[in-house]
């Protein structure tokens, strides 16, 4: 103890000074850390107002969502949604042999483009203004026939072709009657709850679909459909949904078949004709043709 008392002396600082030094210290430190501390707040606050203004200009872009309901009968009822909440153009396909209805819902747009990108489809270019709710919303709707075929237990839909500008969020949303099991889809959907699939597409600027395999909840009757023309039996095999394809059929030999006796040098007694079903997109499976390859 005296040992440390005299060197205390003799530098001439009492206990007292060291514990006041002591102190000093201490709320320079706590001074440091608060300026630290500070700085770090700052970097954060400046970090989330940078990352607001990015996802900002993200959530800024257009959104396209396809809403598809696909009837037990095989048609389908299709609805694409453009929204933005911000002025822009946005561009889909619309189909060039149906009927299709426009409808508003928010804001205003003008057509500045509606030219045949395929045999099917036409390219639809918009420009728009946001409504007073700062949100632009429009709805384009139609019908989509044959949009799943069918044969026994087994079904295959394809979308209609999807388009949307290369910075939009694209999202396919279908509702498939008479489902039983997912068998295979491309793409792979993002969520499916039941007979609701939903999936995100991200190539529709270019031209995409989105195609699905699947087994019936409960398998379609078939029947054999019978003709008589010109001479020849023509026997169409496919389920009885398909009945006017199945005339459609018969309607069409009927008026080549000059042509095909021609052809083939002969006339045919018998025909038969059975619906098959393609592998997700490899519609040209067994003489499918995509319907963007007809020009």
């Amino acid at each position: 103890m005296r040992k440390r008392r005299r060197f205390y002396l003799d530098l001439g600082i009492e206990k007292r000074d060291v514990i006041l030094m002591w102190m000093k210290a201490v709320d320079k430190d706590e001074s440091n850390f608060q300026k630290q501390w500070g700085r770090t707040i700052l970097a954060v606050m400046l970090l989330f107002a940078f990352i607001v203004i990015l996802s900002r200009n993200v959530y800024a872009s257009p959104t396209v969502t396809y809403l598809i309901h696909v009837y037990d009968y095989g048609n389908a009822s299709v609805s694409i949604l453009i929204s933005d909440t911000e002025a822009g153009s946005a561009f889909t396909f619309t189909p060039k042999f149906e009927n299709y209805t426009v409808e508003t819902v928010s804001g205003t747009f003008q057509v500045i483009n509606q030219t045949a990108v395929t045999y099917f489809y036409d390219n639809y270019t918009i420009s728009y203004q946001p409504g007073e709710d700062g949100v632009f919303r429009l709805n384009i709707s139609f019908m989509f026939p044959y949009a799943s075929l069918s044969t026994g237990s087994r079904a295959w839909f394809m979308t209609p072709l999807l388009g949307a500008p290369k910075n939009a969020r694209v999202f396919v949303n279908v509702t498939l009657d008479n489902f039983g099991k997912l068998l295979r889809s491309d793409p792979h959907p993002i969520n499916q709850q039941n007979n609701k699939l939903s999936f995100i597409v991200l190539d529709a600027y270019v031209g995409s679909r989105v195609a699905i395999e699947y087994q019936l909840a409960q398998p379609l009757e078939e029947k054999n459909f019978i003709f008589n023309i010109d001479g020849t039996e023509v026997t169409i095999k496919a389920p009885t949904i398909y009945t006017g394809l199945a005339k459609k059929i018969a309607n069409i030999y009927g008026k080549t078949k000059n042509l095909l006796d021609y052809v083939f040098v002969e006339s045919f007694d018998k025909l038969e004709f059975q619906l098959f079903l393609p592998r997700l997109r490899d519609v040209s499976t067994l003489g499918y043709v995509r319907g963007e390859e007809i020009n």
